[in-house]
């Protein structure tokens, strides 16, 4: 999973990130759930990238659950709001269905 963090979405809100980023992650994820760092604290919106199909999970100790939370599909890239300040992360996990 990649995972990349931004302070601002572009203009009008647009769902796409406003550059600089904040920070960028590549997290492992297999049948055991991998977990991000938190982020930083001005981070207001995630891109989330998925080489495989997964579930995944925010929060501030997420442990995603296959084939019960959120599902991505391979190659899948969704942009995801986060309360800044929170120490919040992101969780996958390998799912089935």
């Amino acid at each position: 999973m990649y995972v990349t963090e931004f302070a601002d979405s572009g203009p009008l809100g647009a769902g796409i990130g406003q550059e600089p980023i904040n920070a960028d992650q590549a997290i492992t994820f297999t049948a055991t759930a991998g977990q991000s760092a938190a982020f930083k604290n001005n981070t207001k919106l995630v891109r989330i990238t998925v080489d495989g199909i997964a579930s995944v999970l925010f929060g501030t100790n997420p442990t995603a659950v296959a084939n019960t939370n959120r599902r991505m599909g391979a190659g899948q890239i969704e942009y995801f709001t986060v309360p800044p300040g929170q120490a919040y992360k992101v969780s996958a996990v390998t799912t089935t269905v």
